[in-house]
C-alpha cells in the first residue's frame, strides 16, 4: 500500500513527521496534496507550545 508523510501528534511536545499508510479515497471522497498549512494559537497552546510562532522544522 502507498505511504505518505504526515505530521503526527502523539502527546504534548511529541509531534513529528512520520511515514504513514495512505488510505485510498472512497466514493464521494478526494485525496489532496497539502503543500502549506498553519496552526492556530489555541491548538499550539493545547500542544504545549509557548506561542503560535513555534515551528516544526523538517530538514
Amino acid at each position: 500500500m502507498p505511504t505518505m508523510q504526515a505530521l503526527v501528534f502523539r502527546s504534548v511536545n511529541a509531534i513529528g513527521i512520520e511515514e504513514v499508510t495512505r488510505s485510498p479515497a472512497e466514493i464521494g471522497q478526494a485525496v489532496i496534496k497539502i503543500t502549506l498549512t498553519t496552526i492556530c494559537g489555541t491548538d499550539a497552546r493545547l500542544m504545549g507550545a509557548s506561542s503560535a510562532s513555534t515551528a516544526i522544522r523538517r530538514d
